[in-house]
């Protein structure tokens, strides 16, 4: 399998991770905040209370999840970049002999 391609593909699967992680953070932070902030204004109650609780619960996953997937997407450059490395090395030590 062509080195470069392998590559190529490994980063843009992390691009698109990358992307993923960043949507998450702005629901978490845009979305589900502004939506706790509306029901904080609009809705006075004990059960708007706990609602709002079990959002910044929902909130504070969301943004762990998005962290997370930012780490695989890490992982899976430094993985991508070290192979590469490898099989180049590995390729120019084979021609030399």
């Amino acid at each position: 399998m062509n080195i470069d391609f392998t590559y190529s593909r490994a980063m843009r699967s992390a691009d698109k991770l990358d992307r993923l992680a960043e949507q998450l953070s702005r629901v978490a932070t845009g979305s589900l905040e502004s939506c706790e902030n509306n029901i904080r204004s609009n809705w006075e109650s004990e059960n708007s209370q706990m609602f709002c609780s079990k959002s910044q619960t929902l909130r504070d996953k969301i943004t762990r999840e998005a962290s997370d997937v930012r780490k695989v997407a890490s992982t899976i450059r430094k993985v991508a970049t070290d192979m590469k490395n490898a099989e180049e090395r590995a390729r120019s030590l084979a021609t030399v002999k």
